[in-house]
């Protein structure tokens, strides 16, 4: 899924994905080849209409909710657009865990699902939209647990 985020966007701005995952993402990598920043990494790139408001929270049995408002009145929003999540734990940060099956929708304003870690691992969630066609997408959100 993340290999057609970044091809898509790439084909539109005529560079391939990895070319334009590097251009955007060189910055946060230490001379070792290690994520220094995971605020600044960007996993979802596009022109689909950000999300707006995006809050998350956690429970104790590690079932995360995140909540939004309904842009879809924008230009570049559909309210049929897919919520796609992206984890990378903190023990396995080159190894993005991609929820792009989850049910939930712009228009839907929540969405909630459970991660799959060991206590006290730290996880870094990237959550942006993708039209339904799977041809266009937004930037993403990012939030560290």
């Amino acid at each position: 899924m993340l290999k057609e985020v970044w091809k898509s966007e790439g084909h539109r701005l005529k560079t391939n994905g990895y070319a334009l995952f590097m251009k955007k993402n060189y910055h946060v990598f230490t001379p070792e080849g290690k994520i220094a920043d995971f605020s600044r990494l960007q996993i979802g790139i596009g022109r689909r209409q950000d999300v707006n408001n995006m809050t998350l929270s956690i429970d104790p049995q590690d079932k995360v909710t995140l909540q939004w408002d309904d842009n879809s009145g924008s230009p570049s929003a559909k309210a049929t657009d897919r919520l796609i999540v992206v984890v990378l734990y903190g023990n396995r940060s080159f190894t993005p865990v991609v929820l792009d099956k989850l049910p939930f929708l712009r228009e839907d304003e929540i969405a909630t699902f459970s991660l799959q870690r060991k206590k006290g691992i730290k996880a870094h969630i990237y959550c942006f939209f993708a039209s339904q066609d799977d041809k266009y997408f937004s930037n993403d959100k990012y939030f560290k647990l």
